[in-house]
């Protein structure tokens, strides 16, 4: 995520032959958020490789892609997608800090120099699994949205684009055991504010306010910006009280204390355009 947050997450990680992928979209080119930083260079700082390298491994993974297509067997992952795979369910269930490399080229089944290969240190391993897991959960929020338009027979209301953060927060407290938020889980573990990790989570956490901000717009909620940052607190407070209860009712608590202050902000939003 560089000057365009989304364009800089995506960058992060890059495509295999070295170049960034394509932006997505052009709805988070705002600049005025202070925590939106430049993590296109993120990856740079912790071994990310030569383009010529990654050619070839790109070449050598078309030739075996294909090999396997021809022989109609399944492609077998590639040595950094079982790494990734490895890391997302080794760090989410013990701990960054906990799991070293030997124990994740042992469960991704590849090579110790596979690791370094494709992505120079356990510290960029790390930041490419938090890139990819923030790129799997705003897939899975667009696709939450698409489900609710088709079932509302037209676009998601906006206190359902709200609603849906909570509800897939519910959904991944229950999958991952009440192990509380992944992203505050890996932000205790690397303490050091300046550490490329706070400014992953950084990003995501921008964008969910973005969501949340342009949802409250459209309600026409006064000050969106501010419903926010106060629908995050309360969402963040929800998860926190997931963790130690081993339930959902703080989410779903968090859930009802946002409606409450959306439609508050909307009042005061409806007496301001009331009074001009």
């Amino acid at each position: 995520m560089s000057g365009d947050g989304r364009d800089g997450r995506k960058a992060l990680i890059g495509r295999r032959d070295g170049s960034a992928h394509p932006r997505r979209s052009a709805r988070t080119r705002r600049g005025n958020d202070p925590e939106q930083v430049d993590v296109a260079a993120l990856y740079q700082q912790h071994g990310a490789h030569t383009t010529e390298v990654n050619r070839q491994n790109d070449r050598s993974a078309r030739q075996r892609a294909y090999a396997g297509v021809v022989r109609g067997t399944p492609r077998r992952p590639l040595p950094a997608e079982r790494l990734l795979e490895a890391a997302g369910a080794l760090f989410d269930r013990e701990g960054i800090r906990a799991v070293g490399v030997d124990r994740l080229v042992a469960e991704a089944d590849v090579a110790r120099a596979s690791l370094y290969q494709n992505f120079g240190s356990k510290d960029a391993l790390v930041l490419a699994w938090l890139s990819k897991q923030d790129e799997v959960d705003r897939a899975g929020y667009d696709r939450a949205l698409r489900a609710a338009a088709r079932s509302a027979d037209g676009p998601a209301d906006p206190m359902t684009r709200i609603r849906t953060f909570f509800d897939l927060a519910v959904a991944a407290t229950r999958r991952r055991h009440y192990r509380g938020c992944l992203y505050v889980n890996a932000l205790t573990e690397f303490p050091d504010r300046d550490h490329s990790v706070h400014m992953v989570v950084a990003e995501h956490r921008r964008w969910m306010r973005e969501e949340i901000a342009d949802a409250a717009a459209m309600a026409g909620a006064a000050d969106p910006a501010e419903v926010a940052r106060s629908v995050q607190l309360l969402y963040d407070g929800g998860l926190v009280g997931a963790k130690t209860a081993r339930s959902v009712e703080p989410i779903r608590r968090a859930e009802q204390l946002a409606a409450e202050l959306v439609e508050a902000a909307v009042v005061r939003g409806s007496a301001a355009t009331a009074r001009t």
